[in-house]
């Protein structure tokens, strides 16, 4: 299994709103230059960089439409103090 199929199987199980985010486009091209096999120092990079996106997509995956842009986060909390 190559990483870009893994990371496909993982984003199937989220929202289609996070499989189609830039985030989501940007962890699938990490996962094809890690199947690119590239040289050490850059897989470590990049698989390092590949587990950041996942945290944030399963971060984003948990919150609702309404909270999933931060300014609205932002103008909410400002309002309420």
């Amino acid at each position: 299994m190559s990483v870009r199929d893994a990371l496909e199987s993982d984003l199937k199980l989220m929202p289609a709103r996070v499989r189609v985010s830039a985030l989501a486009e940007s962890a699938r091209v990490l996962a094809d230059t890690l199947d690119g096999m590239p040289g050490a120092r850059d897989a470590a990079s990049c698989a390092k960089e590949l587990r950041a996106h996942l945290v944030d997509l399963k971060s984003a995956s948990d919150v609702t439409p309404e909270q999933a842009d931060p300014i609205d986060l932002i103008i909410d909390s400002a309002a309420t103090r």
